[in-house]
């Protein structure tokens, strides 16, 4: 569980922890470098204010953000809470692990407030979104790419379709991302973290960074912020029944369905930026056209091997059927990784809908067969 300085050779706990045998305050290795950047990956509060100071001192107008945070089957009963937030600029990345963290530091909410800021990424307005739930720290200056590409791009610019960074990396920069896909659902609060992972969430914003930065006009020009509405204003039960409260209560009502359909939607797009980690390494059980015979599935999140499209025409070629939402029909909702849509799972519990992996559903295949 810990590293090891790849100079001197001595252990050590993390960057800033003393080593094991106390003989040096951090390691003296050189330093990582991501996609020509130098990383600076710690959960020193000290170290990312001097950090995030610097990037204010240089009068920087733009950055990349992004946030990781541990899926379900590592937090267990744990709320979901951001575990590291990533900044990258043309010349420098900062990986800061913000577990312990209630309060960011001050430079850093400078930087996130600062609506003359560019903050841009892939569904950039989720990673906001869960910074204000967990920092209470309201981000200006979002800058969505696909929504820039969708916006403002034209056949010229050739720009993909897709959600996804790695397919406007492919266009963009013409390259592959080239990252190991078991380390976005890893368990992103244990420290220290190794360098492949450092590393993976170094790419993300690092790549983003170029994008931005090498690609057509199109993905600079503005896009529409989306207004999100605060959760933690109290309200005052003596004035609701009037007229004028009432209509206060309605509107904050209204804007609270809209900012949870808007984490929906943030949800939906981060699961279809993420690859199956076992695709194409598992080998699939093969039955009867019966085999799923009177079986309907929901596929929400990410799979283990296959992508959605692999996964309905296997079960539709063993007899089963594949729904788009939960009703009185579907007899199994699959997930195994990413995130389950909320309103899925609330009505897959309350109509107790098994939630399941696809090896439950190979599972199946195998035992209509062998019966």
């Amino acid at each position: 569980e810990f590293l090891r300085c790849r100079v001197c050779t001595l252990e050590y706990v993390d960057t800033w922890n003393t080593s094991m045998d106390g003989s040096h305050v951090k390691p003296c290795e050189a330093p990582l470098v991501c996609e020509g950047r130098t990383v600076t990956a710690t959960r020193d509060y000290a170290v990312a204010e001097e950090w995030c100071k610097a990037l204010l001192t240089s009068s920087t107008s733009n950055l990349s953000l992004d946030c990781e945070w541990t899926p379900p089957w590592y937090r267990g009963d744990t709320p979901e809470r951001i575990d590291i937030i990533q900044i990258a600029t043309a010349t420098s990345c900062l990986v800061f692990n913000v577990v312990n963290i209630e309060r960011l530091p001050d430079t850093m909410v400078q930087l996130l407030k600062d609506e003359n800021v560019l903050k841009f990424g892939v569904n950039v307005q989720g990673d906001c979104t869960r910074l204000e739930r967990d920092f209470s720290v309201e981000v200006s200056g979002a800058h969505d790419l696909i929504s820039a590409a969708h916006l403002h791009g034209n056949k010229e610019d050739k720009l993909p379709k897709s959600r996804s960074l790695g397919d406007l990396v492919k266009t963009v920069l013409n390259r592959d991302m080239q990252k190991e896909g078991g380390a976005r659902i890893g368990n992103w609060s244990e420290w220290p973290l190794t360098e492949a992972k450092v590393l993976y969430a170094a790419t993300d914003v690092c790549l983003a960074s170029d994008v931005f930065l090498k690609g057509p006009d199109c993905l600079r020009q503005p896009v529409p912020q989306i207004k999100r509405a605060r959760e933690d204003e109290p309200e005052d039960s003596s004035k609701v029944l009037k007229e004028s409260n009432a209509k206060d209560v309605a509107s904050k009502n209204s804007n609270k369905q809209a900012n949870k359909q808007v984490s929906d939607f943030f949800i939906m797009m981060r699961n279809k930026s993420i690859d199956p980690p076992q695709k194409g390494k598992k080998d699939r059980p093969k039955g009867t056209k019966n085999s799923l015979n009177g079986l309907c599935f929901v596929v929400s999140g990410v799979l283990d091997s296959m992508d959605r499209k692999e996964c309905q025409e296997y079960i539709e070629e063993h007899g089963g059927s594949v729904a788009k939402s939960i009703t009185k029909k579907v007899t199994h909702l699959l997930n195994d990784h990413g995130e389950v849509g909320p309103a899925k799972k609330k009505q897959a519990l309350q109509k107790g809908i098994p939630i399941v992996g696809e090896d439950v559903l190979f599972d199946l295949v195998r035992a209509a067969g062998s019966s």
